[in-house]
């Protein structure tokens, strides 16, 4: 089992974060979406909440490879893996939390996140 573990981490990108006194990795897949507040950058996760002293720019910087991740609101990055629908509130996440998205660049967001399920779903092979 640890040795499954260890090759499913290695696959998986991750992050490092100064959190608590120590560095943190993270599991980039395991990103709900990050917040930033009083310079202060929110990671959520789905079981855990993980705060780091750091600008937001930098945090952006962190997930800059990741096409995953969208700017949905000022100083907030969502991951849309986690993301089951779009409505007039923003995103509706798997955890039955919702996410909102700023009002004056809705349908920019709307039409990101249209065309990243489109290539999810163009590189998803079909049987």
């Amino acid at each position: 089992m640890k040795l499954c573990n260890n090759t499913l981490d290695a696959q998986c990108r991750s992050i490092v974060v100064h959190a608590n006194r120590i560095d943190q990795k993270i599991c980039c897949k395991d990103i709900l979406y990050a917040d930033y507040a009083n310079h202060y950058v929110s990671i959520h996760l789905e079981q855990d909440l993980v705060r780091t002293y750091m600008p937001f720019q930098d945090f952006s910087d962190l997930l800059q490879e990741e096409k995953n991740f969208i700017l949905c609101n000022r100083n907030c990055l969502i991951n849309l893996d986690h993301v089951v629908q779009i409505g007039s509130l923003g995103f509706l996440l798997d955890t039955k939390e919702w996410v909102a998205i700023k009002r004056s660049t809705y349908k920019e967001v709307e039409q990101a996140y249209a065309n990243y399920v489109f290539e999810k779903m163009k590189g998803t092979k079909l049987l």
